[in-house]
């Protein structure tokens, strides 16, 4: 008994779905025979849902500066002349999904307020999207792309998804002047017809956008890496990427940009790889602020500098034990211990002053020359004092170092 009441309650229910989906929606085949006289629709205002699906279109479709107010849904229909919305407005979610395009298809200057998903559609000679804004998601997954797919001055402002796009040698993707968003998914594309160059887009200074490209053919994708990043996601898997695939990405990348001559792109991706890699090979950490991984050699003057002044800090207080005890240089007389200061400032503070400034020019004077000895001589040195001699030789090798670098930078001059 209690199955009979459910039946009868989903047919009920069916029954008042029907009827309120054929009272308040709208079948958008049914515009077909206004279409075939006045040839457009032109600022009408959709209050309900449009929807339509498995139908033939023999007729061109133009719907003009209208409004949606609630969805779209359209699946599996066949256009065989124009499809054109230019200028039109949609507030709610559209569907337009497993669709074909034998004509070309046109949805320029719209504005779509809520997800746009547009998947897999065969577009057979191409398509127009220009100046059209997508202020939410946006997809074009598994779409079928042939001959010009126009994205010109359009603006994408949420997730955007180009991935699993199908091409063949007459596609040819145009983002020209196009606001790209903040994510990009251009994964899975394997196979590029032509050269997909985003460095023609109108890349905003204070935001980057986060690629995906992940088995994509990186060698037909053009980028300006100062103004994106990679992003690494599986989106069938659902999860990130693993190490070894993410490297892969990060090595193909660099490759295409040195083959392409972009050293800035090239440099600016070369040194996130390496930050990449910091939690894998510690040691990296070394190149990293030693000259950003090649990239500023001329940080050595700079460490040199902090060399000399630290060195110096340390010297300062044994200056003339290293100088008669360890290693003695002509013209550096000997000079007070430390601890004599306080008894020369009982007699006059000038003395004492004197005394402390005198002893750091030595201390500057030994250090430096110390410093930046090509030859350390060992018959000057006196080994009683093992960490005496430790200190200088330490001093001298890390001069050693810093010479090589200066060296080498200036002879790359």
């Amino acid at each position: 008994m209690n199955h009979i009441k459910i039946i009868i309650l989903i047919c009920i229910s069916f029954f008042y779905s029907e009827n309120l989906y054929a009272q308040n929606d709208i079948k958008l085949q049914s515009l077909v025979s206004d279409l075939y006289h006045k040839k457009s629709v032109e600022h009408h205002i959709f209050k309900g849902i449009v929807y339509d699906s498995s139908k033939s279109y023999d007729y061109n479709l133009y719907i003009i500066s209208s409004c949606f107010e609630k969805e779209v849904r359209l699946f599996r229909n066949h256009y065989f002349r124009k499809y054109a919305f230019p200028s039109d407005t949609f507030k709610r979610k559209i569907n337009i999904e497993e669709n074909t395009f034998d004509s070309s298809t046109s949805i320029v200057g719209s504005f779509f307020v809520d997800s746009a998903i547009f998947h897999d559609n065969t577009y057979k000679i191409g398509a127009q999207f220009d100046s059209t804004t997508f202020k939410n998601f946006v997809s074009f997954n598994l779409s079928h792309l042939h001959g010009p797919i126009r994205f010109i001055a359009t603006k994408f402002d949420g997730f955007t998804d180009f991935s699993d796009i199908q091409q063949d040698i007459s596609t040819k993707l145009n983002f020209s002047f196009c606001q790209l968003p903040e994510i990009l998914d251009f994964s899975y594309n394997n196979f590029i017809g032509n050269e997909v160059d985003f460095t023609t887009a109108n890349l905003l200074p204070d935001r980057l956008c986060y690629i995906n490209l992940y088995n994509t053919d990186i060698s037909k994708i053009k980028i300006d890496y100062s103004h994106f990043r990679l992003y690494f996601r599986d989106r069938y898997a659902n999860d990130t990427l693993s190490d070894a695939k993410t490297r892969i990405i990060y090595e193909n990348l660099l490759k295409c940009f040195i083959d392409k001559g972009q050293k800035e792109d090239a440099e600016i991706l070369d040194v996130a790889y390496h930050n990449y890699l910091l939690p894998f090979k510690w040691w990296y950490w070394i190149p990293k602020i030693w000259y950003k991984f090649g990239y500023c050699k001329f940080w050595i003057f700079g460490w040199t500098l902090l060399f000399i002044l630290l060195f110096s800090f340390f010297t300062y207080r044994s200056i003339d034990r290293l100088a008669n005890e360890v290693y003695t240089i002509k013209n550096i007389p000997s000079l007070y211990p430390l601890k004599r200061y306080g008894r020369i400032r009982i007699f006059k503070i000038e003395t004492c002053n004197y005394f402390i400034w005198r002893r750091w020019w030595y201390t500057l004077v030994y250090t430096i020359s110390i410093f930046f000895l090509f030859s350390l001589h060992i018959d000057d040195l006196k080994f009683g004092n093992k960490s005496g001699v430790a200190y200088v030789i330490f001093v001298y090798a890390i001069g050693l170092i810093c010479i090589a670098y200066m060296a080498n930078f200036v002879l790359q001059k």
